[in-house]
């Protein structure tokens, strides 16, 4: 939504796109998340489900647990009842990764290579890497009401990068405010998700908690995707005309050091608000400016152990 703060307009040129949405290459990084995953396949993740895994949870009643392969002698000959003992295991399974993303009017700044652009890029990413891991993936859009026809429930296709990216180079980002995303929170599966936010995060902030709490039950990765000269604009001095996309306001600045200034450190403001509004919920955000580089989530993920 757009911001009622006039240090903080976001500078749009005209929107134009080519085939080079379509074209994106996947680029494939690689997750591990802390917690248990609650799939009922086996899959990747460390989990609590009982199964044919790696990590020893109890020793169990051959009864209960009729697998004589797993047959522990020792344990059985400690057990005061004289029962047989077998070593239970938890299996790894698989996860739900869920991609939520924002297609309100302001992430269609900067044309061709701007914000929709970096979307693209981010979505097929997730994409290819939630299908190489062997886990689902949920794509949702939403601006001032969920997207239906860019919903894809959670799947394991192989195509599905680009599909996405088929997608949203006919996605056309519209609407002043954001609240069609608690709409699309409502789709995420119950269950343990892995939930990916991409948004440049133009929002009022109780619309930002709000969307976060309802998603407290899962793995949340805000990802914040801002262009360059978005809050700063490329001239040093001189007349430039700018328009928020999101209200259609249309200004005529002057642009000189101190109005630069001032803008920079809008945008130092506004960065710490949101990482200090991520952190209060739980979840370290990971900024993007013009570039996707999925390394920077691979360490993301390895940081986090």
């Amino acid at each position: 939504m757009a911001s009622n703060n006039p240090a903080w307009p976001r500078y749009s040129s005209n929107r134009h796109f080519d085939n080079n949405y379509a074209s994106v290459e996947p680029e494939e990084f690689h997750y591990r998340i802390r917690q248990p995953a609650s799939g009922l396949r086996p899959g990747f993740h460390r989990s609590i489900q009982i199964g044919s895994g790696d990590q020893f949870r109890e020793y169990g009643s051959l009864l209960r647990q009729p697998d004589p392969r797993r047959l522990d002698l020792r344990a059985s000959l400690r057990d005061p009842l004289q029962q047989l003992q077998v070593r239970i295991y938890n299996q790894r399974s698989t996860l739900t990764v869920c991609l939520l993303a924002d297609l309100t009017a302001s992430m269609s700044f900067g044309g061709t290579g701007g914000k929709l652009r970096l979307l693209t890029e981010i979505a097929a990413s997730i994409a290819l890497s939630a299908f190489r891991t062997g886990d689902a993936f949920a794509f949702y859009a939403a601006d001032t009401i969920l997207r239906q026809e860019l919903l894809i429930p959670p799947t394991r296709r192989s195509g599905l990068p680009w599909q996405i990216a088929g997608q949203l180079y006919h996605a056309a980002p519209a609407g002043n405010h954001a609240r069609g995303m608690l709409a699309a929170v409502q789709r995420v599966p119950a269950r343990t998700s892995l939930i990916f936010l991409v948004s440049d995060f133009h929002w009022p902030n109780d619309l930002l908690h709000e969307v976060l709490g309802r998603l407290s039950g899962h793995i949340v990765v805000p990802l914040v995707s801002w262009s360059a000269h978005e809050y700063v604009p490329a001239a040093t001095f001189g007349l430039v005309a700018i328009r928020d996309l999101e209200s259609g306001q249309r200004r005529l600045l002057l642009a000189r050091p101190g109005l630069r200034a001032r803008l920079t450190k809008a945008q130092h403001g506004r960065r710490s608000q949101l990482h200090r509004t991520f952190v209060s919920h739980g979840h370290e955000p990971v900024f993007f400016e013009g570039h996707y580089d999925p390394r920077q989530l691979t360490e993301y993920f390895l940081a986090r152990g």
